[in-house]
């Protein structure tokens, strides 16, 4: 709930015209007024969540509106309120009107200095209640902040300690996919591994997280492939490829046009590894601190998945020597 204009904002129910302009002209310049001289409440006012900063009443106007059902005028409870009792006025109609629990009472004849009083009352409130959700919302994004930074570390130390067992390329990508869920949506993951051959042309192999008789292998494929010759103009690309499967992803392999793709480069001491090709889910941007943990795992899983491929080489010459 804000209040919406510069002008403080005084509702008026069921006074006369004659004694609405009398507190449009003694409100002065810095107060708007709207008045419904009617007794029927407009839906607005009820719905509404640009408050006033003061709500006046003829003792009649009162007694309905506290007649209303509290789920339509809870939103209200904070604005200060008073009744401007008429004149022949008894001594039940302030007794009624105390009973009400209202911020002021105003007896005839409504003079200048009396409703300064009650004005100043409300602006004081109003600046108050400001001064109080600007606090909120403070301490609200304070939290916000601290949760995504909590969020953030606690991604990378997963990530981290998850992917420095494995030895196997798939599994280190298994791993990644789902720490990288925890960070931002993630529908699928698939990467591009690559390294120089002896004939100064690139040896690149693509890990596909489908069956390759997938109706949508052959798209990822592609779409890999162009990733990787896109960030190596002008040199041959030779390549094979490797399909695994992701948890929970078994069956269902998601669509380009599922999501959002995006292409991260896997840079291992300054040398690039490959890339890895992410679906995301995402309808906004990732925040600064989900950049920052992301960017130090894509680091920390180039260096895996260099370490992974070559156990893998290695354990291929051992056994090839045996």
């Amino acid at each position: 709930m804000v209040y919406a204009s510069k002008k403080n904002i005084i509702w008026s129910f069921g006074s006369s015209e004659a004694t609405t302009e009398e507190i449009r002209r003694l409100a002065g310049e810095n107060f708007c007024l709207r008045s419904w001289p009617q007794r029927e409440f407009p839906d607005f006012i009820l719905e509404s969540e640009d408050l006033p900063c003061l709500m006046c009443f003829t003792l009649n106007a009162c007694r309905e509106f506290q007649a209303l059902p509290l789920n339509q005028i809870s939103h209200l409870e904070i604005v200060p309120k008073l009744v401007l009792l008429e004149p022949g006025y008894t001594a039940a109609d302030i007794e009624e009107a105390l009973d009400y629990g209202l911020n002021d009472i105003i007896r005839p004849p409504l003079t200048e200095e009396r409703l300064a009083v009650s004005l100043r009352r409300a602006s004081e409130m109003a600046a108050l209640h400001r001064d109080v959700l600007d606090m909120a919302r403070e301490i609200y994004l304070e939290r916000e902040i601290l949760e995504n930074k909590n969020d953030a570390l606690d991604f990378l130390t997963t990530f981290l300690s998850g992917t420095v067992a494995p030895v196997d390329e798939t599994e280190v990508l298994r791993v990644a996919y789902s720490s990288l869920r925890k960070l931002f949506p993630v529908l699928s993951l698939h990467a591009v591994l690559m390294q120089p051959n002896n004939e100064g042309n690139l040896d690149a192999e693509l890990y596909i997280a489908a069956p390759k008789d997938h109706p949508l292998y052959s798209t990822w494929r592609e779409i890999l492939l162009d990733a990787a010759t896109a960030r190596n103009p002008g040199r041959s690309i030779h390549s094979g490829s490797t399909s695994f499967s992701l948890p929970g992803r078994q069956q269902c392999v998601p669509a380009p046009g599922d999501g959002h793709i995006l292409k991260l480069p896997l840079v291992a001491y300054r040398q690039e590894e490959g890339l890895i090709v992410l679906l995301t889910g995402m309808e906004r941007n990732i925040s600064r601190d989900q950049a920052l943990a992301l960017d130090a795992a894509l680091g920390h899983l180039a260096l895996a998945l260099r370490n992974a491929r070559r156990f893998q080489e290695m354990h291929h010459m051992r056994s090839t020597a045996a």
